[in-house]
């Protein structure tokens, strides 16, 4: 496993080996464990309002290919502080469009 760990001053530090950053997680550091995979999939894409937002993609979850487009839900990561519900991202190449229908955290 590899880690990041970002101290109080905001310098990041990038661990290859999990168990080699554990004498620094001594004291006072939460650490989050979980499942999530990233998916090679980064994406430049801007909001109707022209603002650029980028996506990562985290899970394909049940995509069904055969399917219409708007009933395929994505997990995803948005790197913005202005999406809400209802916004439509919009990938500048091809001209599609991703509707945020929900947003958790």
């Amino acid at each position: 496993s590899k880690l990041l760990q970002v101290d109080p001053t905001g310098r990041v530090s990038f661990y290859d080996h999990f168990a080699s950053s554990i004498p620094s997680l001594v004291k006072g550091c939460h650490v989050v464990f979980n499942n999530s995979k990233v998916l090679d999939a980064r994406l430049s894409l801007k909001l109707e309002n022209g603002n650029q937002v980028e996506m990562m993609l985290l899970d394909l979850g049940r995509v069904d290919a055969d399917a219409p487009c708007s009933s395929n839900i994505i997990e995803a990561m948005i790197r913005s502080e202005t999406v809400s519900i209802g916004d439509l991202c919009i990938e500048p190449v091809s001209g599609a469009k991703v509707e945020v229908v929900d947003i958790c955290g």
